[in-house]
């Protein structure tokens, strides 16, 4: 390296060459990443808010039915172990407040997996690059919770051993991405990950779908019941504990709605990482989505609440 005349610094052509080489491999930029786990942590922790509640609710629902003297319903709170597994637990019959439980425990178990996903992205982007080996136990681990997280949402036999948060494909492109550095291994990282994305969807949504089947079989028996006591005369209260019944069914309607819309995004969220790679200053509306549909998750939990406190209060002591 040597001085012009005229002050200016000029590089020889090997050192020029090295500085713009590595230029061109730190340009990744980590925000669309940090924006994606940001957003994936926030539809966890809404959506099991308004879970928690909705679970609550069913199991309170259950107790009062059962306590009457329900014996079909006392019966099938017995819990049965489930062959080969010494941690597992079943039922003989549909009950809703163990669906709901088991639903909100695989719900968590789906959105912590892809939340561990986009920060292990956060990592890889990241000037602190994790390294190969650690690399490969988190990828490791994230498609073993995966798999568990299906197995609790009801998604078994061949399809649910395939699944993988991280493809053989993706793994190899991100040790080539830690050795390179390169924009463009990243970038294939990411779409050879983009099938997972959509199988993660999809399993989430067919657990919605099952639940959203067990929540209006229940409101249907409950809407019934109340119906033909109104019909037989017990007008005042009934109708009044019909009008609750319809609020609490609405809102807990719009929880499996909410976060039947975050799966069906989530794909396209995590399509817009590529998206994002190659072009810098485009708009991130979809993991933006994310976040908000975490959020209104959060305020639909208060709903829940605020509507359970009504019916009680319309009720009076028990």
């Amino acid at each position: 390296m040597r001085r012009t005349g005229r002050g200016i610094t000029r590089l020889s052509v090997p050192l020029l060459l090295i500085l713009l080489s590595v230029t061109a491999c730190s340009s990744v930029q980590p925000q669309p990443f940090s924006a994606l786990a940001t957003s994936t942590q926030q539809l966890r922790d809404g959506a099991d808010a308004s879970l928690a509640v909705l679970s609550a609710q069913a199991r309170e629902r259950f107790v009062m039915e059962a306590a009457l003297g329900d014996g079909a319903k006392i019966q099938s709170l017995l819990l049965e172990q489930v062959q080969g597994d010494p941690f597992g637990w079943k039922t003989d019959g549909p009950v809703l407040f163990l669906q709901v439980a088991r639903f909100r425990d695989g719900v968590f178990r789906l959105n912590n997996a892809v939340n561990g996903y986009a920060q292990l992205l956060v990592q890889l982007a990241s000037p602190d690059l994790v390294d190969a080996k650690t690399f490969d136990q988190l990828a490791k681990d994230l498609n073993g919770n995966l798999r568990d997280a299906t197995v609790t949402l009801g998604m078994t036999g061949a399809n649910n051993k395939d699944i993988a948060i991280f493809s053989t494909i993706a793994a190899e492109s991100a040790r080539a991405f830690i050795e390179s550095r390169r924009q463009s291994a990243l970038v294939r990282v990411i779409e050879a990950n983009q099938a997972a994305m959509v199988e993660v969807s999809a399993a989430g949504r067919s657990a919605i779908k099952r639940t959203a089947i067990a929540l209006r079989s229940e409101y249907d028996q409950r809407s019934t019941g109340i119906a033909n006591a109104i019909a037989g005369g017990e007008r005042t209260s009934k109708v009044q504990e019909l009008v609750d019944l319809n609020d609490r069914f609405i809102v807990q309607l719009g929880v499996l709605r909410t976060l039947d819309e975050s799966y069906s995004t989530l794909p396209r969220a995590h399509a817009e990482l590529a998206e994002g790679l190659r072009h810098p200053k485009l708009s991130l509306d979809m993991i933006r989505q994310l976040y908000e549909n975490g959020q209104h998750l959060y305020r639909l939990s208060q709903e829940l609440t605020k509507a359970e406190s009504k019916a009680k209060s319309a009720a009076g002591p028990q």
